[in-house]
């Protein structure tokens, strides 16, 4: 395997690399999901947009007045759904979404990861 360190955009020579793991190695998924998660930590540190989900502990979600009661709730913000090697953002309006991109994009490149645009794609909801 040969490896490359970069730093503020100056790359090394390649390098033989023997440490380390392989595609396949059930630990690449588990290290990947760690860095993906401290990349999201600083993408979204100050930022509220995403989709709000309200429930409640206490109340049997099949009766609608329990659910829509203002007392005894909790929200929860979600933007980001993580999958084995990649993500899905969500967002009630396209202005958000743009501002979730943007974020996730900035904090992308800071921890040296790609987006792979051939993969990405935009589903609208009515």
């Amino acid at each position: 395997m040969q490896a490359q360190v970069v730093q503020a955009q100056v790359a090394s020579n390649k390098y033989s690399e023997q440490n380390g793991v392989k595609q396949g190695c059930f630990l690449a998924s588990i290290l990947f999901s760690l860095y993906l998660g401290a990349m999201l930590v600083v993408a979204f540190t100050y930022v509220n947009e995403g989709v709000y989900i309200q429930t409640r502990y206490d109340a049997n979600l099949l009766k609608i007045p329990h659910i829509n009661a203002k007392t005894l709730t909790t929200r929860f913000l979600v933007r980001e759904m993580l999958f084995a090697d990649g993500s899905a953002l969500v967002a009630h309006t396209a202005e958000d979404m743009q501002m979730l991109v943007d974020c996730f994009a900035r904090a992308a490149s800071h921890f040296s990861l790609k987006i792979t645009i051939k993969k990405t794609s935009v589903h609208l909801l009515s």
